[in-house]
């Protein structure tokens, strides 16, 4: 969790869409691993991750659809060197902070 939270902090300095969703996502993927590992278990699917988050009533399902949403994003920015909107990056910001706060809630209550 200490490196997603690192890597939040210096989210605010991308001005780059495409670097800052892509950032977002890498954000939101190792606070939802840092969950899976508490638990006692390892992702090998990012997609395992995020439902795993909903399943245990940690995110909404509203949640879990633009998590996801953002994976593919980020997939297509990365593997298929598609742009990223900046209304994209700008609501992938938005969301790494309330996945971020429900995870961090998540792990210290348990």
């Amino acid at each position: 969790m200490k490196d997603a939270k690192d890597k939040y902090e210096d989210l605010e300095v991308l001005r780059n869409s495409k670097l800052k969703l892509e950032n977002c996502y890498d954000v939101m993927r190792e606070a939802a691993d840092a969950v899976l590992l508490k638990e006692g278990y390892k992702s090998y699917s990012h997609e395992a991750s995020i439902v795993f988050l909903y399943e245990n009533n940690i995110i909404e399902k509203r949640e879990m659809h633009q998590f996801n949403r953002f994976r593919n994003l980020r997939n297509k920015s990365k593997y298929e060197a598609m742009d990223i909107d900046e209304n994209d990056s700008k609501s992938c910001s938005a969301l790494v902070k309330v996945i971020l706060r429900k995870i961090e809630r998540f792990l210290n209550n348990n």
